[in-house]
């Protein structure tokens, strides 16, 4: 090869030196350029975690934490890093359990998670959730990564709750108590009403009739009257006695659920109203195939008080009506009515009808106890359920109910 051949080909070699030597200067910055932004990210990241993290090596001394664990610890980098970090934050009743868990992560067990207390740079015990895991690079481990939260304030807020709810356990308890013992002292009264005072009651109603039957005609024109009024208030008396312990009873008597075929509830109770009137000619609709889940005894109560109330208020017209049914409306459960052509009532005054002893008519135009809608409304809500009425005057009435249990 003559001289000029071989300093061609020594130009060329060095050209392709330089080459590779250019392309490896431009990857290795790129690397380096790479790894930079890496790094960047990774320690923003860091520190815009809301959690402290620490990372130790695997016998425990401290290689970096973020500005999260400063403010929950108390202690800085410069103050930290480089010594072990269980003896620092670690109370001294729990280092059999620091201890553990360091030496499960540095022998590569599994992720651990766990609620604990952890001691502060000022000596202040707080609540802890901890999470460690062990990082491994190149298959092997390097380092330990710890994320700790301060749960101190869920704690306390849980324990709080848990307080209450013990509280509030032991207040219903009492209250429990408290309303069987009221429960017993209303069944006493009730026994006390049923014998103590319908007794005396029994005793003027018998003798009254006695003086009506035989010594009539020994008293003046005035005289029987007094007596028959006398008579006629114990009865009315004793009716009300009786309408107060029903009245009682619904609250206190165990509901029991069932089927019931509302029908032919309805039907019974008309029959019986026509039975005991067989002056009257009412025209009663009654809808097919009604069915309720409900207390068969509080249904009757709440049937019998509003059918009985329609044929009552319907005595005036000659062309009484009466409907019971049910209908739609934008309650998810089955709404039963009982309507009539009977005198009405004023609706301003609705919320009047069913408190006890409350009338809308007097007792001359429309005899009654004034309790009989206040024993509706107490059955509807023992079920779960409303009642209310829609009226106009001389224009009859719609009574309205539900019952939770009822199917829709």
């Amino acid at each position: 090869m003559s001289n000029h051949d071989k300093d061609r080909y020594i130009s060329s070699l060095q050209n392709k030196v330089d080459f590779l030597e250019n392309q490896s200067r431009q990857n290795s910055e790129a690397h380096a350029e790479h790894i930079e932004k890496i790094t960047t990210y990774f320690n923003q990241l860091f520190e815009m975690i809301p959690e402290a993290i620490v990372i130790t090596d695997k016998d425990g001394i401290v290689l970096r934490i973020n500005g999260e664990f400063t403010r929950l610890f108390g202690y800085t980098a410069e103050e930290i890093i480089g010594r072990q970090l269980d003896p620092l934050i670690v109370p001294p009743d729990l280092i059999e359990e620091g201890s553990s868990l360091t030496s499960h992560l540095a022998q590569g067990g599994a992720p651990a998670a766990l609620e604990t207390r952890r001691l502060r740079k000022d000596g202040t015990l707080i609540d802890v959730a901890i999470k460690g895991k062990a990082i491994h690079i190149q298959g092997r481990e390097e380092a330990v990564f710890g994320i700790y939260r301060d749960i101190t304030e869920q704690n306390r807020i849980r324990n709080e709750i848990l307080r209450l709810n013990e509280t509030l356990e032991k207040r219903v308890q009492q209250r429990t108590s408290d309303l069987e013992s009221a429960l017993k002292e209303l069944e006493a009264f009730n026994y006390s009403v049923s014998h103590d005072l319908k007794a005396p009651l029994r005793s003027i109603e018998g003798f009254s009739q006695i003086l009506i039957n035989d010594y009539a005609n020994l008293l003046p024109e005035q005289g029987r009257d007094y007596l028959s009024r006398i008579q006629r208030n114990a009865v009315r008396m004793g009716n009300l006695i009786d309408s107060l312990l029903q009245l009682s009873r619904l609250s206190s008597n165990t509901m029991h659920l069932k089927p019931v075929n509302v029908t032919q509830m309805a039907r019974e109770i008309s029959d019986e109203l026509q039975t005991a009137n067989p002056g009257r000619t009412v025209s009663i609709a009654i809808k097919e195939r009604m069915k309720a889940e409900a207390d068969p005894e509080l249904l009757h109560v709440i049937l019998f008080n509003l059918l009985h109330n329609a044929w009552k208020f319907t005595s005036l017209n000659e062309q009484a009506s009466i409907q019971v049914g049910t209908c739609k409306n934008s309650l998810p459960i089955t709404t039963f009515f009982v309507r009539d052509n009977g005198v009405g009532f004023n609706q301003a005054r609705s919320e009047r009808l069913f408190g006890a002893f409350q009338r809308l008519h007097s007792e001359q135009e429309f005899p009654g106890t004034g309790i009989g809608l206040a024993n509706v409304l107490r059955a509807v809500r023992r079920h779960g359920g409303k009642v209310w009425a829609e009226s106009e005057e001389g224009r009859g009435a719609t009574f309205y109910f539900t019952l939770s249990a009822a199917p829709a």
